[in-house]
C-alpha cells in the first residue's frame, strides 16, 4: 500500500470516530431489555483471568467502489475474579497485503471482577484488494504473562449474487416456497424468489434464463416487469442481505412429454462489479388430461401391494389442459375373477380451462388370494372435445404387512391420561385423547419406555427406524453438525446427513426398516417419511424413501398450508385465548446493544429487529407455515398419499407439540399450574416461567387425537388396520424451565467456564442445542472442565443449593453411567466408535468429547453462532446473529429427565404376542422397535441393531 493510501485511510478511521461515539451514547441513553446474568459458582482450576471477544467480528467492505475502511468494536474482560487492577495491553496484526490495522485504545483496564473496557479495531484496504480477499486479523491481549486471541475477519466483496425461492413478506407474502417441481395445467405458474447481494456495494443484476423446452418467463419486481434489479449491499455488523423480491412467471409455449419434467434454470447476473451468476433450477410437469402418480408408464410404476382382502386405491385427477370447458367420461378395463373393482364416477360436466378435478380407482384383493397374483387395469379418459388418455395400474397381493408409524414430536405419555380440560386425570368418557386412549385397548402398552441421549429429534427418529442407539447412528446434534473448528477459530458447519451414520470400526452405513423392507420385498415395498420439521424430512428421506413430505413438499394437486395461530388449531372452541409472549422472551443477553442499536442503525431489519419486541412467537410460526404447517396440513398430506400411492412403510411425525410447546410451554403436568380457581386453562400461571401458556399444548393434543382417529378410520376402511404393524411413540418428552424472572439462574456454560479461567476456543469450544456439547483437545483440560461442570451449585428457591448439571464424558459414554434417581446411560449409548477414531472431514463431524445436560428444569443457554446455523429443535435460524446472544427456549429437552415416551404397539391380527390392551412396565427403549418389528416380519436384523424385540 502506498504512503498516501494508507494516510488517508488512517484519516478516514480517525473520521469514523464520530460515529462510534454515536453509538456509545446510544448504548448510555437506551435502556437495555436483557434479564442479568447469573452468578458463577466458586473458582476453578482455570489460570486465564481475561478474555478478548467482539460483538461483530466479521465484516465485508467494497475498496473498489470506495469502501475501504470499517471498524470492530472490542470487548476486553475481566474472567475468573483475578487481573481487575492490572492492565491489559492488545495489540492488532495481519498478514494479507493490501490492508491496514490500527486499534483504536493499546490499553484497557476492566474494571472490577467482571469488569468490560471496550475499543475499537479499524481496518483499511487499499482500492487494489482484489474481491474475494479474506483479511484476518489477530487482536491479542497481555497482562503479565498471560496471553488471549481473538480472530476478526474482513472479506473484501463489491458484489456476488444470491437467488433463492422465498416464502414473500413475513406479513404479507405466501408464507411457504413453492415446490421445485409443479405441474402445469394451463396457467402460467409463478415462482417467488429473493435477491440479494453478498457484497458490500449496491449493484444491478441481470435476470435471465434457460431451459429444455420452449417456453415464455417473464420477471417483476415490486416496481413491475423487469429485466434487472438494483440490490443494496450487505449492512454493517449482522451482514444483513437487503432482499428484493422478484416473480418469474413460467408459461411452456408447446405441450411436454406427459410426466416428463423440463428444466428452466433462473439466473441473477452478472451485475456491474460481479460476473457471477446465482442459478436456481425449477422443474416443470405437463401431467396430461388424465394424472395417476403410480402409472404403470410414468415415474413411479409402482404396483400397489395388498394381502388378500384388503383394499388400495388409485386417485386418478383430470385435467382440463383446453380453453374451454369440456366434459370428461371415464371408465376402466380389466379385471381378475375375485377380485372387486370400482371407479367412483363416470363422468365429470363442466370442468373449466385449468381445473382439475379427482376419480377414485378402489381395488380389494379376493380373500385368500396367493401372493404374487396381479391385477392390471387401463382407466381411460375421453373428453367432449374429442381427446382421451388411457392410464394403466397394478395390485399385487403379498405376504408381507403394512408397517406403520404415528409419531407425535416431543409429547410426554400423560397426554394420554389427562381429562378433556387438560387439568387433571381423565376418566371412561373425559379423556383429552379419546383416540389415543382407545388405541390402547386395541395394543400393547410399554409404560416405561424411553427415547435416547440426547432426548431430541434428529438421532431419535433416526433411532426409531433402525433400532440403534445414539452413539451407533452417528447424528448427535439436531439440524446440523460441526465438521471441525479452522486455524481462525470458525466452526465449519454441515447440514446433517445419512452420510453421518455410519458404525463400527469400520464406519458401516446403518440400515433402518426402509432399507431392509426394500431388500426383503425385492424393492417393490413403497415407503414414505412425513414430517412437518422440514430438515428431518430431507435427513431420513436422502436414501431409500420414494414418498417424501413436509411444510413445503406435498402431493401433486393438493392445496400449500395455510397461514394460521400457533397454538390455535382449527378444533379449537376458543381460538381467541390469550397468545403466547414476543420472541424476546427467549433472550438473555444485552439486547439493547446487540439487536435494538443496530436495527435502529439499519444493520437488521427493522421488522425482525423489533419483532423480536412485538410479535407473539405464535404468530410468527403461523406466518410461516412453510417452515411449520400445522399437523392438520400435513397429517391430511399423508392420509392423500396413502390414498394415492399406499406406501407400505410409513413413518408420520406430527411436529405442532414440539415446534409450538418450546415457546408455549408443556401442559402435561397439572401439578405445576396454578388454575387461579377458574375451570378454563387460558388464564393458568406456571410456577417456573410467566411466558407460560397452559392452553396451547391441549388445544394441540386434542388437535392430534382427532388426526390420529382420522389416520386409524383410513386403514380400517382399506381393511388394513388388522394385518398392520401400528406404532404410536414420540422422540422425546419435554417440560417447562425455569426462568430468571421467576429468580431461577440461568446457565451460561460459557460464563461458567470462563469465571473458572477457561477461554473459549482457545481451551475447549461448546455448542448448545439439546443440551450442550463440548469439544476438548487437551485431556486434562477436559477433565477439568467435566469438574467445574459437575460441582457447578445454584441456590434454588425451592430446593435449595442443587449441581443442576450431569456431564457425560467419553469413557462413562462407552462403558456406561448411572445418575441414580437422574437415570442411567447405557453403555455405547452415546458412544460412536467410528466418529472418535475418525474425526472431521470433507463428509465427516467431530464426536463431542463431553455431553453437558441439565437437570431440576435448569436451562442451559445457546449462543448466537448455534442460532446462525439452525442448530436448534424447532430449526430457527436467524442469519448473522451475534455469538453473543444467548438464548434459552421457556421449555425445552435433551436431558435424562425428558427421555419418557409413549410406547404403544400393534401387532397383526392373530400374531402371539402383544395382546390388545395389555400393559407392560418393563423398562423399554425406543430402540426395541425396530428389531420388534423384524421379529414379526421375519427379516434377519441388521448388525447395526441395539434393541432387543419389546
Amino acid at each position: 500500500m502506498r504512503a498516501g493510501e494508507i494516510f488517508s485511510c488512517h484519516n478516514a478511521v480517525r473520521s469514523s470516530v464520530c460515529l462510534l461515539l454515536v453509538a456509545a451514547l446510544c448504548l448510555v441513553m437506551i435502556p437495555a431489555a436483557t434479564r442479568s446474568p447469573a452468578s458463577a459458582g466458586a473458582l476453578g482450576p482455570g489460570k486465564a483471568t481475561f478474555e478478548l471477544a467482539s460483538i461483530f467480528p466479521r465484516q465485508v467492505i467494497s475498496p473498489r467502489t470506495g469502501g475501504t475502511v470499517t471498524w470492530f468494536p472490542l470487548d476486553v474482560r475481566n474472567i475468573n475474579g483475578g487481573g481487575s487492577l492490572k492492565t491489559v495491553r492488545a495489540s492488532a496484526v495481519c498478514d494479507q497485503p493490501g490492508f491496514t490495522v490500527k486499534l483504536i485504545g493499546s490499553y484497557y483496564k476492566p474494571d472490577g471482577p467482571d469488569g468490560v473496557a471496550s475499543g475499537w479495531v479499524g481496518v483499511c484496504a487499499s482500492p487494489s484488494v482484489p474481491d474475494g480477499t479474506d483479511c484476518w486479523i489477530k487482536v491479542t491481549g497481555k497482562r503479565g504473562s498471560e496471553l488471549h486471541r481473538v480472530w476478526l475477519k474482513v472479506t473484501a466483496l463489491a458484489s456476488k449474487p444470491l437467488l433463492e425461492r422465498s416464502s414473500g413478506d413475513m406479513l404479507f407474502g405466501k408464507g411457504y416456497k413453492e415446490p421445485e417441481t409443479r405441474v402445469f395445467v394451463g396457467a402460467p405458474l409463478q415462482w417467488n424468489f429473493n435477491a440479494s447481494n453478498l457484497g458490500a456495494a449496491e449493484d444491478t443484476y441481470k435476470l435471465g434464463y434457460t431451459a429444455d423446452f420452449p417456453c415464455d418467463v417473464k420477471f417483476s419486481s415490486p416496481g413491475g416487469e423487469a429485466a434487472s434489479v438494483n440490490v443494496r449491499g450487505l449492512t454493517r455488523n449482522y451482514l444483513y442481505p437487503a432482499n428484493v423480491s422478484v416473480t418469474a412467471e413460467v408459461t411452456p409455449k408447446a405441450t411436454l412429454p406427459k410426466n416428463s419434467p423440463g428444466t428452466v434454470n433462473i439466473t441473477l447476473g452478472p451485475g456491474a462489479y460481479s460476473g457471477e451468476t446465482s442459478t436456481v433450477s425449477l422443474k416443470v410437469v405437463d401431467p396430461g388430461m388424465l394424472y395417476c402418480a403410480n402409472d404403470l408408464d410414468g415415474p413411479r410404476p409402482s404396483a400397489h401391494q395388498l394381502m388378500g382382502g384388503e383394499s388400495t386405491s388409485f386417485v386418478f385427477h383430470v385435467t382440463n389442459l383446453e380453453s374451454a370447458p369440456i366434459d370428461v367420461g371415464l371408465s376402466f378395463s380389466g379385471g381378475a375373477p375375485g377380485w372387486e373393482v370400482g371407479l367412483d364416477t363416470a363422468a365429470m360436466s363442466d370442468i373449466e380451462p385449468t381445473e382439475t378435478r379427482q376419480a377414485v380407482l378402489s381395488v380389494k384383493a379376493p380373500v385368500g388370494a396367493p401372493p404374487g397374483e396381479r391385477l392390471e387395469l387401463a382407466v381411460s379418459a375421453a373428453s367432449s372435445s374429442g381427446d382421451g388418455e388411457t392410464v394403466r395400474v397394478a395390485a399385487e397381493v403379498t405376504a408381507t404387512r403394512n408397517i406403520y408409524f404415528w409419531s407425535v414430536d416431543s409429547m410426554e405419555p400423560e397426554y394420554m391420561y389427562l381429562n378433556r380440560s387438560g387439568t387433571g386425570p381423565g376418566s371412561e368418557g373425559d379423556w383429552l385423547m379419546p383416540n389415543h386412549h382407545d388405541f390402547l385397548s386395541q395394543a400393547a402398552n410399554f409404560t416405561d419406555a424411553r427415547s435416547f441421549l440426547p432426548t431430541a429429534t434428529d438421532m431419535n427418529h433416526t433411532n426409531a427406524l433402525a433400532g440403534t442407539y445414539t452413539g451407533t447412528s452417528g447424528v448427535y446434534l439436531v439440524g446440523g453438525t460441526v465438521r471441525g473448528f479452522t486455524e481462525h477459530d470458525e466452526p465449519m458447519n454441515a447440514l446433517n446427513s445419512m452420510d453421518l451414520m455410519k458404525y463400527g470400526p469400520e464406519g458401516k452405513p446403518i440400515e433402518r426398516i426402509y432399507e431392509v423392507a426394500e431388500r426383503e420385498t425385492g424393492g417393490k415395498s413403497v415407503t414414505g417419511f412425513w414430517s412437518n420439521k422440514n430438515w428431518l424430512t430431507e435427513l431420513e428421506c436422502q436414501r431409500t424413501v420414494e414418498i417424501k413430505g413436509h411444510s413445503e413438499s406435498w402431493p401433486y394437486f393438493y392445496p400449500p398450508p395455510r397461514k394460521y395461530v400457533a397454538g390455535d388449531p382449527v378444533t379449537d372452541s376458543d381460538p381467541w385465548d390469550p397468545m403466547s409472549g414476543p420472541f424476546s422472551m427467549d433472550l438473555y443477553s444485552d439486547v439493547t446493544r446487540e439487536i435494538i442499536i443496530p436495527t435502529l442503525l439499519g444493520q437488521f431489519n427493522f421488522l425482525l429487529g423489533f419483532g423480536f419486541f412485538t410479535i407473539p412467537v405464535s404468530l410468527v410460526f403461523g406466518l410461516g407455515p412453510g417452515s411449520h404447517s400445522e399437523d392438520r396440513h400435513l397429517a391430511r398430506s399423508v392420509f392423500r398419499s396413502i390414498a394415492e400411492e399406499d406406501p407400505d412403510v410409513a413413518y408420520i411425525n406430527v411436529a405442532d407439540l414440539d415446534n409450538t410447546g418450546h415457546f408455549t410451554g408443556s401442559s402435561w403436568n397439572p401439578e405445576e399450574w396454578d388454575t387461579r380457581g377458574t375451570e378454563t386453562a387460558t388464564d393458568d400461571i406456571n410456577k417456573y416461567s410467566p411466558w407460560m401458556k397452559r392452553d396451547e399444548c391441549l388445544d394441540i393434543a386434542r388437535e392430534e387425537d382427532v388426526l390420529f382417529g382420522e389416520f386409524l378410520d383410513l386403514l380400517k376402511a382399506r381393511g388394513v388396520y388388522d394385518n398392520s404393524i401400528i406404532v404410536v411413540l414420540s422422540d422425546h418428552g419435554m417440560e417447562n424451565v425455569k426462568d430468571q424472572d421467576n429468580g431461577y439462574e440461568l446457565l451460561d456454560l460459557r460464563k461458567i467456564l470462563s469465571r473458572h479461567g477457561f477461554v473459549y476456543n482457545e481451551d475447549y469450544r461448546e455448542a448448545g442445542g439439546a443440551g450442550s456439547v463440548i469439544w476438548c483437545a487437551d485431556p486434562a483440560k477436559t477433565a477439568q472442565i467435566e469438574q467445574v461442570l459437575e460441582q457447578y451449585v445454584v441456590d434454588d428457591p425451592e430446593l435449595g443449593e442443587v449441581r443442576p448439571m450431569v456431564v457425560i464424558n467419553r469413557q462413562e459414554m462407552k462403558d456406561g453411567a448411572d445418575f441414580g434417581e437422574m437415570g442411567t446411560v447405557l453403555p455405547g449409548e452415546l458412544y460412536s466408535e467410528y466418529w472418535i477414531n475418525n474425526p472431521g472431514g470433507p463428509e465427516g463431524h467431530i464426536w463431542a468429547d463431553l455431553f453437558v445436560f441439565p437437570q431440576y428444569r435448569y436451562n442451559i443457554c445457546t449462543h448466537g453462532q448455534v442460532l446462525a446455523g439452525g442448530f436448534n429443535p424447532v430449526g430457527i435460524t436467524l442469519g448473522n446473529i451475534p455469538d453473543t446472544v444467548q438464548m434459552g427456549f421457556p421449555s425445552f429437552h435433551g436431558g435424562l429427565s425428558t427421555g419418557r415416551i409413549p410406547l404403544v404397539f400393534k401387532a397383526p391380527m392373530g400374531y402371539p404376542g402383544y395382546a390388545p390392551g395389555t400393559e407392560s412396565a418393563k423398562p423399554v427403549r425406543i430402540g426395541d422397535l425396530a428389531p420388534t418389528v423384524y421379529q414379526i416380519m421375519g427379516w434377519p436384523a441388521p448388525d447395526c441393531v441395539d434393541g432387543t424385540p419389546l
